[in-house]
């Protein structure tokens, strides 16, 4: 079936959005709710009675093994689902591209989703960013959840195939789709689909694009994080394994015997009366850890204005200067960074380890700063915002800084480590930021310009006491140890969380809790592989060469008739 062609009738067809009753023939009892306009652009013209006459006779003729595929663009998808229901006694295949809301029920017993396929493309454009065919957004998309959604992009090893509740809604579209046509356009559908068939020899994922490629929302990344309108590498689907978590409850118990009379035999400390470090050497690793700074919420440490701090090679961080000044104040500062470079030259295989705990953290950040040429690796606890906004390329070591933060979740409220979240948190993204919580195999991990909260959280102190972040610790490294790795995509099903983010893929944040998105009941489950056909299957979670063929055969098909 064809698009919209410039006359009055179609576009008043297109525009008719009451609903009108369209039943099987002959069977009263199997009907849906359908767009009037498009239910009248099938029945009115001439030609309807002669097309299923044809239908019949061609179905015939072919005989038992013959498969019906009914096709369109645009306008002509939608008439090609009133078609679907008009000849539901074929049980036919529909291929639909750019197609606007027609069925506006459940009509699934008459069009099973395993044989109702509707593309959907988009663009990605540097003017507007990502754009999906406005066409599939038009009056009243949410309510049209017949059929398999199925996202083209610039992606040409990859498409997304939707669970029905996760569809986008008409809220989320880039106003820029309000000004192009681009995605729209068929032409545009069957270079994808062509790219996709020449590309893809055996078959190609539905789970999302790669890293890299256009998303609006992160269901549409095989990654599971869409960022500025781009697919995301959020470390999902990677692991923590024992040995690291080891080593990071390790700085954390450093962290707290810095300050105290447990500290381990040959350790240098350094004290001028208000701050203390020490460097240690423990097996193949080169400790420096920095104590509880003796500094307070009312004074210094509170100061935002942004100073440089750079290497020796002159790459620059801006940052706090009530953070740094208090830090360059120490006496012992020169001594130190002696102490590490010279642990590191009897030990030219060690690791270097900076850590420490709340402003020591940052302490320890900015330590980084001035040994860069080590190559430390930071791990820092409840540490407070220091560097505020980008650091000069090499300034930081990103995949080796490591920003823990700590959780409670009890009595339905999720409170995180306040100190994080202090003054300006969502600009430092510098680093890896590393969320704990109650769960014992799972943690979140966040992409950059991303934060646990969204406004100033809950003064609780519970989730910034050291002791927690090294509970925690302790039991995510036995988890790991005892053979299962510790997940980094958020935490499971009824966990705690304050944005969707910090839930598994596939669920939301509602109520402080990771919960079902609205409109399911379970977690979505594969798809049976023996289901057979015609019978409302689950959706396959690939497409093989030879359905792309067919796929791209309705879609030329499409174009043609156009002609």
């Amino acid at each position: 079936f064809r698009a919209t062609v410039p006359s009055a009738v179609d576009w008043i067809q297109n525009i008719d959005a009451r609903l009108t009753t369209m039943c099987v023939d002959d069977e009263p009892g199997r009907c849906c709710q359908v767009r009037q306009g498009f239910f009248d652009a099938y029945e009115k013209p001439s030609y309807n009675q002669r097309l299923e006459e044809g239908v019949a006779e061609c179905m015939e003729e072919c005989g038992e093994d013959c498969k019906l595929v009914i096709t369109g663009t645009s306008q002509g998808s939608a008439i090609s689902a009133i078609a679907g229901i008009a000849l539901a006694r074929f049980n036919p295949f529909l291929i639909t591209f750019g197609q606007p809301p027609t069925i506006l029920d459940d009509c699934g017993d008459i069009l099973p989703d395993d044989r109702y396929l509707r593309f959907q493309n988009s663009i990605f454009t540097s003017e507007f960013g990502f754009q999906y065919d406005l066409v599939c957004y038009l009056r009243g998309h949410v309510l049209d959840r017949n059929g398999q959604f199925i996202l083209m992009g610039d992606d040409t090893k990859n498409l997304k195939l939707y669970e029905p509740h996760l569809v986008p809604s008409v809220s989320q579209i880039n106003l820029g789709s309000l000004t192009s046509t681009e995605a729209h356009r068929l032409p545009l559908y069957i270079e994808r689909i062509e790219k996709l068939t020449l590309e893809n020899l055996e078959e190609v994922p539905l789970d999302g694009f790669d890293a890299g490629f256009g998303c609006g929302q992160d269901n549409e990344c095989n990654t599971g994080s869409c960022l500025e309108n781009q697919c995301y590498d959020l470390m999902r689907g990677q692991e923590f394994d024992s040995d690291f978590l080891s080593l990071a409850l390790r700085s954390a118990e450093l962290s707290q015997a810095v300050d105290s009379a447990n500290r381990p035999d040959g350790a240098q400390v350094f004290s001028d009366g208000l701050e203390v470090a020490m460097v240690v050497r423990e097996n193949d690793v080169c400790y420096a850890v920095f104590g509880a700074a003796e500094i307070g919420l009312g004074d210094g440490a509170t100061r935002s204005n942004l100073v440089d701090r750079c290497t020796v090679g002159g790459e620059c961080c801006p940052v706090r200067e009530g953070l740094l000044e208090p830090y360059e104040a120490a006496s012992f500062v020169v001594q130190w960074e002696e102490a590490l470079r010279s642990c590191k030259t009897d030990c030219s295989t060690c690791e270097a380890v900076l850590t420490g705990h709340s402003w020591a953290a940052s302490f320890a950040s900015i330590a980084a700063l001035s040994v860069a040429e080590l190559d430390p690796t930071v791990i820092t606890f409840g540490r407070p915002p220091t560097f505020i906004g980008e650091c000069d390329a090499g300034a930081v070591n990103t995949d080796k800084t490591y920003r823990f933060i700590n959780s409670v979740f009890e009595n339905g409220n999720f409170d995180v480590d306040p100190v994080p979240n202090l003054r300006g948190s969502n600009s430092d993204d510098n680093g890896i930021s590393i969320l704990l919580g109650p769960d014992d195999s799972n943690v979140n991990v966040y992409p950059p310009g991303e934060n646990s909260v969204t406004t100033v959280p809950e003064l609780n102190k519970a989730p910034h006491e050291l002791d927690g972040y090294i509970s925690r610790l302790t039991t995510l490294r036995d988890t790991a140890a005892a053979g299962t790795p510790i997940g980094l995509s958020g935490f499971p099903y009824l966990g705690g969380c304050n944005k969707d983010h910090e839930c598994e893929f596939g669920l939301v944040c509602r109520a402080s809790t990771c919960s079902l998105p609205f409109g399911t009941t379970l977690l979505p489950t594969p798809a049976p592989t023996s289901e057979p056909e015609g019978t409302g299957s689950a959706a396959p979670r690939s497409y093989d060469f030879f359905g792309l063929l067919a796929i791209m055969v309705g879609a030329l098909l499409s174009s043609t008739v156009l002609g």
